[in-house]
């Protein structure tokens, strides 16, 4: 007696070999995909530790960005005041965009 290997599980509306099915966590990604998001922003506030603010470091890193610029030929010309109101600017606007 011959058997159709390829009604065998027609009957049911499934795809005949098993692995042309597709699998069961396939089936339920988005739990998985909930499931990524939860782990990734739970494990923030469980592992973040608050960081303290010095400012006396970042303005130490300030003044020594503003020198930096003094050895650049566009800024050589400038003055020292403007070259550290150009350093505040632009770690100003890096600090915004980042936060």
């Amino acid at each position: 007696m011959l058997v159709d290997i390829d009604a065998i599980g027609a009957s049911r509306g499934l795809p005949t070999w098993p692995f042309l099915r597709r699998s069961r966590l396939l089936r339920r990604r988005h739990i998985l995909f909930l499931l990524f998001f939860a782990f990734m922003f739970a494990t923030e506030r469980i592992f973040a530790q608050p960081v303290p603010y010095e400012p006396e470091a970042f303005q130490e890193r300030l003044d020594a960005a503003a020198l930096a610029l003094d050895s650049s030929p566009r800024f050589r010309d400038r003055s020292p005041q403007y070259r550290q109101k150009l350093a505040e600017f632009v770690s100003g606007n890096i600090l915004f965009v980042l936060f």
